[in-house]
């Protein structure tokens, strides 16, 4: 089975709407119901680690620990997940990413003619 744009197939629990949560529910039957699952997705990870617990439930359930979390010792063999900062050249160590310099810039608004 394959689940294209899968990133909004996350279980969100009370704080979903219903849209949402039937979302999960249908990754959640077609997961269980097939011998393999692929997620796929162009969109970048949200960064809520519960909303990425949930879709690596849907590849492998003995994962889940009970408490809408993932059993660590377990998750480590089956996940890789890298952050920027870690991504480093292999012969220099140093970060393949540069450091984001956010510098803020005052707008201000003129309205124009006829404007109240």
């Amino acid at each position: 089975m394959l689940l294209d744009e899968a990133y909004p197939c996350v279980r969100l629990g009370s704080s979903g709407d219903w849209e949402d949560s039937s979302r999960w529910r249908l990754a959640e039957v077609l997961a269980s119901r097939c011998d393999g699952l692929l997620l796929l997705t162009a969109t970048p990870h949200d960064g809520f680690d519960p909303h990425f617990d949930s879709l690596v439930e849907l590849l492998e359930p003995s994962l889940e620990d009970g408490r809408s979390g993932l059993r660590a010792e377990r998750y480590r063999q089956h996940v890789v997940r890298w952050r920027k900062k870690l991504i480093k050249d292999h012969e220099t160590g140093e970060t393949l990413f540069r450091t984001r310099q956010v510098i803020p810039q005052a707008v201000v608004f003129h309205p124009g003619p006829g404007a109240s």
